[in-house]
Parts: C-alpha cells; sequence; structure tokens
C-alpha cells in the first residue's frame, strides 16, 4: 500500500511539472524514441516499486529501504574457558594462542558451538574439537609464567548477549568440556551441559 502511496505522490509532482510551460516546451523538442525511452523508463520505475521480488526488475527496486522494523537479534560469542588448578577461571583467546588460524576462528568456532548445541555436529567433527579445545588448553599452560597453576578443564562456551530495555544480557552455555589427566590435557569424550 505504501508503494502505491508513493507511486501516486510521485506521479502527481511530475504531473506539475510536465505541465508547465518551460517543460512542455523541451518535451516537444524531444524526438519520438526519446520520448518513448523515458516513458519506458518511467514505468520500469514504478513497476519496481511494486513488485514483490527485487530481483524481477533490478535494477529498478523499491525506494523504500526499510519496510518492516528492525528486530535485534542476539550476538552470540564463542568463547573458551580454562579452570586453573586453584579453581580460578579465566577465558583464553584462541586468536592469541594460534596466530596462525586467526582468520575467521571466531565465526567458525561460534558456528561450530551452534552445530554441538542444536546436536547436528557429527562425531567426527566432535572428536575434532576436543582436540582443538585440549590443545588450546596445552598452549595456554605452555605461554603462562606460573608453572605452580595447572590447567584443569577447558570448556567451550557460547556466550548469548542481548539487549533488553537498554541493559545488557549475558547468557553463558557450556557446550564442550574437556578434562586434565595427569596435567597433560587430553581430550575426553565431550559433555553438553
Amino acid at each position: 500500500m505504501n508503494g502505491i502511496i508513493e507511486i501516486a505522490i510521485v506521479a502527481a509532482v511530475l504531473a506539475v511539472v510536465a505541465l508547465q510551460k518551460p517543460s512542455r516546451q523541451w518535451l516537444s523538442q524531444l524526438e519520438q524514441h526519446h520520448k518513448l525511452f523515458a516513458a519506458i523508463v518511467l514505468v520500469a520505475l514504478f513497476l519496481g516499486q511494486v513488485a514483490n521480488s527485487s530481483r524481477t526488475f533490478f535494477p529498478l527496486v523499491r525506494w523504500s529501504m526499510y519496510t518492516e522494523a528492525y528486530v535485534a537479534k542476539p550476538i552470540v560469542v564463542a568463547k573458551i574457558q580454562a579452570e586453573l588448578s586453584d579453581g580460578s577461571t579465566c577465558w583464553i583467546n584462541p586468536t592469541h594462542q594460534f596466530p596462525s588460524i586467526s582468520r575467521n576462528l571466531d565465526q567458525t568456532l561460534s558456528h561450530v558451538f551452534q552445530l554441538k548445541q542444536s546436536g547436528k555436529l557429527p562425531d567426527d567433527a566432535t572428536a575434532i574439537l576436543d582436540d582443538f579445545l585440549a590443545s588450546m588448553g596445552r598452549q595456554y599452560q605452555a605461554s603462562q609464567k606460573q608453572s605452580d597453576l595447572q590447567v584443569a578443564k577447558i570448556r567451550g562456551v557460547l556466550q548469548e548477549i542481548r539487549v533488553v530495555d537498554g541493559v545488557c544480557i549475558t547468557r553463558d552455555t557450556v557446550i564442550a568440556k574437556v578434562n586434565n589427566a595427569n596435567s597433560k590435557l587430553v581430550p575426553s569424550k565431550m559433555v553438553v551441559q
């Protein structure tokens, strides 16, 4: 309906302009094929405005940029958490631990965690994720100067961040967990919590 109202307004403005004496003189001096071309372009613009599919009349697409209200979706971030032998926890940044694989790692990890959460991650990919989390723990352990604190567990956490009434709300969901055995992080069967 809004598209038709916009077309009516634009058509009215064009009619007022076309009825002015200078416009009529200019239009009368145009050759017939130029008038035909201009008429076809105007009709295509109007049809592009009311068409349901933007592909049908590309590049003559709808004028209105936002046809619906924007609904804010939650931001989903994948994080890796280490639990140390003293019970404290810290976040591990995979791109700092393995700079060579940093490209798109955050998005890939988030996608893998979401697949795991929905139960759509294949078993062989689950084993690879176990190994990845274990290697994160080993690399973090090796990078720490304090040798008295050992990494006890590594968790893959899916953090959902949403804004409600101006307040930021976060929800953490543990997707995967790898336990430490004999101070060597070895992959164990993943536990979904």
